[in-house]
C-alpha cells in the first residue's frame, strides 16, 4: 500500500515537471507542447507578413521609379525629335529658297550640308545624332541606358536587382531567406527547430523526453524567440538600409546623367544654329535663327505608401510648398472632411486627430493649437488647395520631397 503510493505521488510529481525526468516521453506535457507550436505559428506569420509589406513597399517604390524615368525619358525624346524635325523642314525650305537665288558656290553647297541632317558630321547630323536614344554613347542613348533595368550594371539594373528576391545575394534575397524557415541555418529555420519536439536535440525534443523541465524549456524557448528576433530585426534593418542606399544612387545618377544629357543635346542645338546661321549670313548677309525649345517637364508626382496618385487638378508648388487638392488628398489620408462655405473654412478628422484650414489664412489649428503656414490653403482654377506636408504630418504620415524625380513621398503609419 505504501509503495502504491509512493508511486503515485513520484508519478504526480513527474507529470508536473516537479521533478527530474528520465526518458518518460508520454510524461511531457501535451498543452504545453501545442502553446509552443502556436506561439511559433503566430510570430512566423507576423515576420513573414512584415516581410511581405516590406518586399511590397520597396517594389512599388523601384516601379514608380522605373515609370517616372520611362516618362522623363519619352519626353525629352519626343519634344526634342519633334523639334528637330521642325527645324529640318524649316531649313529645307530655307535651303531650296536660297538655291533658286544663288548660283551654285562653294558658300552656298557649304550651307546645304550643314543643314542637312543625314550628312555625316554636318550640324544637323550632330543634333539628330544626339536626340537618337539607339546611336551608341548618343546623349539621348546615355540616358536611356542609364533607366534600362535589362541593361548590364545601368543603375537601374543595379536598383531592380536589390528588390528582387529571386537575384542571388541581393538584399532582398537576404531578407526573404532570413524569414524562410526552410531556408538552412536561418533564424526563423533555426527557431522553429527549437519548437519542434521532433527535431532531434531540439528544445521541445528535449523537453519532450524529459531532458528538461517545463520551466527550462519556457525559459530556453524565450531566449530562443529573443535571438531570432535580434537577428531578423538586425537583417530587416540592414538590407532596407542597403536598398535604400541603392535607391538614392540610382535616383542621384540617374538625375544627373538626365540633367547632363539634356544640357549637351541643348549645346548642340546651339552650335547647330551658331554655325547654319553664320554660314548663311556669308551667303545672304543675314542669318538665321531657330524658334526657341522650352522642355516641358512632368508633373509634381505624390506617392503615398509607393503607390502614385492621380488628382483631377494636378499639384503645384508655391514658395517652395505643394499644394494639391483638398478633398482627395484628405481621403486618401483617411481623414473625413466638413466643408463650411460661410466661412470658407475645412474641418477634418481622423481618429483622435482634428485639423481645421481656411482659405487664406496663414494660420491652422491642430487639435486646438495654433500652426503657422509658409503658404496658405487657396483656390486654384476653381479647385480648394491645401499644403501637403502640413496635411501629411498632421495626420502622422512621414513626408519627403525628392527633387530627384519630383515626387513627394508620403508613407503612412496605417
Amino acid at each position: 500500500m505504501i509503495r502504491s503510493l509512493t508511486a503515485a505521488v513520484a508519478g504526480a510529481l513527474l507529470i508536473a515537471g516537479s521533478l527530474p525526468l528520465g526518458s518518460g516521453e508520454a510524461l511531457a506535457n501535451s498543452g504545453f507542447e501545442q502553446s509552443i507550436q502556436s506561439m511559433y505559428d503566430a510570430y512566423e506569420e507576423k515576420v513573414t507578413q512584415t516581410y511581405a509589406a516590406d518586399k511590397q513597399r520597396v517594389q512599388k517604390e523601384f516601379q514608380t521609379f522605373l515609370d517616372e524615368s520611362d516618362e522623363d525619358y519619352r519626353l525629352l525624346h519626343d519634344q526634342t525629335n519633334a523639334d528637330y524635325e521642325s527645324l529640318q523642314r524649316m531649313l529645307d525650305d530655307d535651303g531650296e529658297e536660297l538655291e533658286s537665288r544663288y548660283d551654285s558656290d562653294d558658300t552656298l553647297r557649304k550651307y546645304l550640308k550643314e543643314i542637312d541632317g543625314d550628312y555625316l558630321n554636318s550640324s544637323m547630323w550632330e543634333y539628330k545624332k544626339a536626340i537618337d536614344g539607339d546611336y551608341l554613347n548618343s546623349d539621348m542613348w546615355e540616358f536611356k541606358t542609364d533607366i534600362d533595368e535589362d541593361y548590364l550594371n545601368s543603375p537601374m539594373w543595379e536598383y531592380e536587382n536589390a528588390v528582387d528576391p529571386d537575384y542571388l545575394n541581393s538584399a532582398l534575397w537576404e531578407y526573404e531567406n532570413e524569414v524562410d524557415p526552410d531556408y538552412l541555418n536561418s533564424a526563423l529555420w533555426e527557431f522553429e527547430n527549437d519548437t519542434d519536439p521532433n527535431y532531434a536535440g531540439s528544445i521541445m525534443n528535449r523537453y519532450k523526453r524529459g531532458k528538461l523541465s517545463q520551466a527550462e524549456a519556457q525559459k530556453l524557448i524565450d531566449e530562443a524567440k529573443e535571438r531570432t528576433d535580434n537577428e531578423i530585426s538586425a537583417t530587416r534593418k540592414a538590407m532596407l538600409a542597403k536598398i535604400e542606399s541603392i535607391r538614392a544612387n540610382t535616383v542621384k545618377t540617374v538625375t544627373e546623367t538626365k540633367t547632363k544629357s539634356t544640357a549637351s543635346i541643348l549645346d548642340k542645338r546651339s552650335d547647330a544654329e551658331a554655325t547654319i546661321s553664320a554660314i548663311r549670313k556669308q551667303l545672304t548677309g543675314t542669318g538665321i535663327s531657330f524658334p526657341a525649345l522650352v522642355l516641358a517637364t512632368r508633373e509634381i508626382k505624390v506617392i503615398i505608401d509607393g503607390e502614385i496618385q492621380s488628382f483631377d487638378q494636378a499639384p503645384i508648388q508655391k514658395n517652395g510648398t505643394t499644394l494639391v487638392p483638398m478633398r482627395a488628398i484628405f481621403e486618401k489620408l483617411g481623414a473625413t472632411i466638413v466643408w463650411n462655405a460661410k466661412d470658407q473654412s475645412v474641418t477634418a478628422t481622423k481618429e483622435d486627430t482634428s485639423i481645421y484650414l481656411k482659405i487664406g489664412s496663414k494660420t491652422a489649428k491642430v487639435n486646438g493649437s495654433s500652426v503657422a503656414l509658409a503658404v496658405p490653403a487657396q483656390i486654384v482654377d476653381g479647385s480648394t488647395m491645401v499644403p501637403l506636408r502640413f496635411i501629411g504630418e498632421a495626420l502622422g504620415a512621414e513626408v519627403k520631397w525628392d527633387a530627384g524625380t519630383r515626387s513627394v513621398i508620403i508613407a503612412t503609419k496605417a
